[in-house]
Parts: C-alpha cells; structure tokens; sequence
C-alpha cells in the first residue's frame, strides 16, 4: 500500500503584497523540512519567487516542478513534485470576470500534470478561480463566470483524467455547499478530502483575524479534491489546516493571506464496479440542470451588457459626427474614446455569450444523456 501528502496554497505574491519576498522565503524552508509528495502553488506572480520556492521544495525532496506562464505575467500557478513530471499542460479559462475587475486581466486556467508515482500515473490539477469581489454576503455578481469555470474544470479533468486517479487542489474561490462547489464535485465525480476525514471542523482558510486578510468575511476558498481511477482509488487519512502560525523565526504575523491545506492519501485498489451507478447519474443531470441555469442567467446579464455598450458606441459615432461638422473639433476625442469603449465591450461580451452557450451545450448533452 502507498501512501503520500499533498498541500495547496495560496502565497499571495502580488508585487505590491506586504512582505512579499520575506513570506516566500518563510513558504520556501516550510516546504525545505516538511515532508511532502505533491504540492500546489497559487499566486506565485514574480520569477524570483518562483525560483525562491522552487529552491526550497528541491532541499525538500520536491524536485521535479512545473510553471505555467501562458502569458507575459504568468499564470501565478506552480505544480512541485517528489515524482517525475511526465506530461503537463495550462488550459485557459472561456470566461474569467470583466474588465472591471483584477482577475480579467490575469491569465487564470486549470494547470495540469500527470505524475509518474510509485503505485503508477497520478494526475495533479491546479487553479485559481475567480473571485467573488465582494465584502457583502451573498453578494456575488460573477457567479455565472465561477459556474462556468467549474463546469469547464470538471469536464477537463472526467475526459483527460479517465484512466488515472486525480487531485485538484487550489484556491478555488467557491464556499462549501455552495452551487459551484456542488457543481466541481457532482460533475468531476470528486470526493473532498477535509469534509471526508474531519466534516465537523469549518476548515476556515481565508480568516479575518490573518494580519494579512483585507477582507472581513472569514470564509473556506482552497480545498483538496480526489477521484479514483478505474483500477486505483485515493482514500484521505488525515487532513490539516496549514500555515496558520506565524513562521518560525521570520518575525512574520503569518505566511500568506490564505491558510495552506494537506490532506494524506492511502493509495488502495479500486473496487468492483457495482450496479447502482443510476443514482449517481441521476444526482449529475440535477446538478448539470443547476449549472445551466446559472449560465442562463449569465446569458441574460450578458445580453442586456450588449445592448448597453452597443449603445454607448452608437452614442459616441453620433455625438463624433456632430461635432465634427462644428467648430468643436477640439472636443472629438471625448466622444470617439466613448465609441471606441462600447464597441471594445461589445466585442468582449460577444465573446462571453459565445462561451456560455458553448458550456451550455456541454451541460446538455449531459442533461440529456
């Protein structure tokens, strides 16, 4: 019987991030003497940093690593390894978020690699989901997007994954219960490894009593999920919330903004496979039925966001076209950076309804299988 730790945090590495270079080097000997097999990184934007961690996970027995930089800022995800990396790969999220907020403007996707372990390949997956951009509860206007992220994460993982057990862990910007949480697990067949070992305890990963926490809501955002090959199944034993002290030595109030999360796993043969699977398939057309709606709802958001900034380009061409047969040419340039605006939002949203119906087909084939 194998057995092996995996930990997923986020190290929040922003540039202008509050002791930025001192908690990655704190992160990097935690990860130097703490004994772990696998190991996902979110937010690790800046090269040095990368290469910080990378050095202290090698002294750690992690030496095998993978970035993913699908654009010029990096995806801020890294994958580290005691086991060698045999394939991996970044897939960039369909819809992640507008231009008016941060996470737009960041490469987010699922990144990817398949492990040569001891007991045979195992397939690790990472992300950073979008953000629900909010201080209120219940307030959560990109929801649509988070939904289309797990549907589309989900999805990747049932296809790419068939043949060998999987675990996604990341920030995951989703609340325990909540539909996209729901949504990640039903669709990708995941159990949780915290809610499975310890489902009493909150497993709070994002705390407003953290010095580093901007936010006042305390909320549950990273998790460790695992699924069963056909041949080999992953059974959590143990699973701990992580980086919660204040680093050891460092005069650091703690690590990063989130808390780290590890779970160990016993790798076991997979059962017979038994009748009764009916239920289960049952439970994903629910759960694909859920989804749909959500993103049906983003279809309507998303068309009356058309017609508005279709509106403003039209706006903007006939106010340009006015002055332009004025004496007030001077004042050209308000109107045309108006027009210029709605039609580049009009594009965008164009292509945000072109990937909602693309997933919404997805999750009716399923619907309907």
């Amino acid at each position: 019987m194998h057995a092996f730790r995996a930990l997923t945090l986020n190290v929040w590495g922003l540039p202008t991030a509050r002791d930025r270079a001192a908690r990655i080097r704190a992160v990097a000997g935690y990860l130097a003497r703490a004994d772990l097999d696998v190991v996902a990184i979110q937010e690790a934007w800046l090269p040095a940093d990368r290469r910080t961690l990378i050095a202290g996970a090698a002294q750690g027995g992690l030496i095998h690593a993978r970035t993913y930089n699908p654009a010029l800022a990096g995806s801020g995800l890294m994958i580290l390894s005691r086991w060698p990396v045999v394939e991996s790969g970044f897939t960039p999220y369909l819809l992640n978020g507008d231009p008016f907020t941060p996470d737009f403007y960041a490469p987010k996707g699922i990144a990817h690699a398949r492990l040569d372990a001891p007991f045979g390949p195992l397939d690790v997956y990472t992300t950073h989901a979008l953000a629900q951009h909010s201080n209120i509860g219940g307030v959560d206007r990109y929801q649509p997007h988070r939904i289309a992220q797990m549907v589309q994460f989900a999805r990747l993982v049932v296809n790419r994954s068939a043949g060998a057990p999987a675990l996604a862990l990341a920030d995951f910007n989703v609340l325990p219960g909540s539909p996209g949480y729901r949504v990640f697990l039903t669709l990708g067949g995941f159990g949780e490894a915290f809610a499975s070992v310890r489902p009493a305890v909150p497993a709070i990963t994002y705390d407003s009593r953290n010095p580093y926490a901007p936010q006042t809501l305390t909320r549950r955002l990273d998790y460790i999920f695992y699924r069963g090959g056909p041949s080999l199944a992953l059974r959590p034993t143990a699973a701990e919330i992580t980086h919660r002290d204040t680093p050891r030595g460092s005069g650091l109030p703690a690590y990063s903004d989130h808390y780290g999360v590890l779970a160990t796993f016993e790798v076991e043969p997979a059962p017979p496979r038994v009748a009764g699977s009916a239920r289960d398939d049952v439970l994903r057309r629910e759960m694909a039925r859920e989804a749909a709606d959500i993103l049906r709802g983003g279809l309507a958001d998303a068309r009356a966001r058309q017609r508005r900034w279709g509106a403003l380009a039209a706006l903007g061409i006939s106010a340009a076209g006015i002055l332009a047969r004025t004496r007030r040419r001077r004042w050209l340039a308000l109107p045309g950076a108006g027009a210029m605006a709605g039609a580049a939002l009009t594009a965008l949203t164009i292509a945000e309804l072109r990937a909602l119906h693309s997933l919404l087909g997805e999750l009716e084939v399923l619907i309907h299988e």
